[in-house]
C-alpha cells in the first residue's frame, strides 16, 4: 500500500516534525491537495492510536466503534478523472449512512469536543430529509439489534452534548457552542440563535426517535 502511494507521489503527513503513516498527502497544485487517511475500528486498542497494518508499511488510526460502517453504509457510483491524466474512473464508493455517521460523530464530539464534529453532525441531520425521515433511518437500524453499544453511547452523547438537563439548557451545551463557533458566529445574538436552532434540531430528533420506537414496539 505504501509503495502504491509513493508511486502516485503521495508523501507521509508530517505533524510536529514527525511523519505519520496513517495520513498521506499529495499537493496537486497551489489550490488542490489530496489527503488520504487510513482508519480502523479500535477494538481492544485505545482510540486515537496509530496501529500498523501488517505487510503494508502503513498504519491506521483507531476509531471507537468504527466497525459500525461495515454494516451500516450506502453505496454510490462516482466518476471522476484520475490524477496525472490517467483517465476517468467510475467506481462504487461506500460511505457511512446517516445513523452510523451521526453516532460516530456524536461519540467523537463527546470525547474531544472539536467544533467540526458538531458542525458535521448538524449538517447531516439537517440536510438528510425531514426529522421524521431521519428518525425512521435510526429506528430501522436500532431494530436490527446490531451495534447496540455504539447506539447507546451515541444517543447518550447526543443527549448530553445537545439536550436540556439539570446542568443547563441545551443551547448552552458544548455541542451547540462548538457548532456556532465553527461557522464563525461572533455576534452574540447570532451565536445564541445558531445554538438554539441546533439544540432544537437534535432534541426534536431524539424525541421523534423515541416516539417511533414506542409506536413500533
Amino acid at each position: 500500500m505504501a509503495k502504491q502511494l509513493n508511486a502516485r507521489r503521495f508523501e507521509r503527513w508530517v505533524q510536529n516534525g514527525q511523519p505519520t503513516s496513517w495520513r498521506w498527502r499529495r499537493k496537486v497544485d497551489e489550490h488542490v491537495e489530496v489527503v488520504v487517511e487510513f482508519l480502523r475500528d479500535a477494538g481492544d486498542e485505545p482510540p486515537g492510536k496509530a496501529v500498523s497494518v501488517s505487510g503494508e508499511s502503513v498504519s491506521a488510526l483507531t476509531i471507537k466503534h468504527a466497525k459500525i460502517v461495515h454494516d451500516w453504509y450506502q453505496e454510490k457510483h462516482v466518476g471522476a478523472p484520475l490524477l496525472d491524466g490517467a483517465g476517468v474512473s467510475v467506481d462504487v464508493v461506500r460511505f457511512a449512512d446517516v445513523p452510523a455517521f451521526v453516532i460516530l460523530k456524536a461519540i467523537a464530539l463527546d470525547q474531544r469536543q472539536e467544533n467540526k464534529d458538531a458542525a458535521d453532525l448538524i449538517h447531516v441531520v439537517r440536510y438528510s430529509g425531514s426529522l421524521q425521515h431521519v428518525a425512521k433511518l435510526f429506528v430501522e437500524r436500532i431494530r436490527t439489534g446490531q451495534h447496540q453499544e455504539a447506539v447507546k453511547e451515541g444517543m447518550t452523547a447526543l443527549a448530553r452534548r445537545f439536550g436540556d438537563d439539570e446542568f443547563g439548557e441545551g443551547f448552552e451545551k458544548v455541542g451547540l457552542v462548538a457548532y456556532a463557533r465553527f461557522h464563525g458566529n461572533e455576534d452574540e445574538d447570532e451565536l445564541i440563535g445558531a445554538q438554539r436552532y441546533a439544540a432544537g434540531l437534535i432534541q426534536k430528533l431524539l424525541v421523534e426517535i423515541d416516539a417511533q420506537l414506542a409506536a413500533t414496539s
